[in-house]
């Protein structure tokens, strides 16, 4: 592999995974004020979009956007479960 196409992987790793951090925490927060609000009933319609930076390169940006999507996912599920197991 050449070294140009590892960069470009590792680039894409790093940023899936501060997306992935990033996304669990807003997607856990909205989970919690969605059960609270809602109960049993799923409201999620719609994952926000992240806060992209210009200054980013291409490769981060696109593993960012895929990690903050999982990653709200995740802790919007994790933090729904949570809290009905309460009520």
């Amino acid at each position: 592999m050449s070294p140009i196409k590892c960069k470009k992987i590792l680039r894409n790793k790093i940023g899936s995974q501060a997306g992935a951090q990033e996304g669990y925490k807003l997607g856990y927060k909205a989970g919690n004020e969605d059960c609270l609000k809602h109960g049993q009933i799923g409201v999620l319609t719609k994952i926000p979009a992240p806060d992209i930076k210009d200054k980013w390169t291409n490769n981060y940006k696109i593993g960012y956007n895929e990690g903050f999507k999982k990653g709200y996912i995740a802790g919007y599920n994790n933090s729904r479960y949570k809290c009905l197991q309460k009520k």
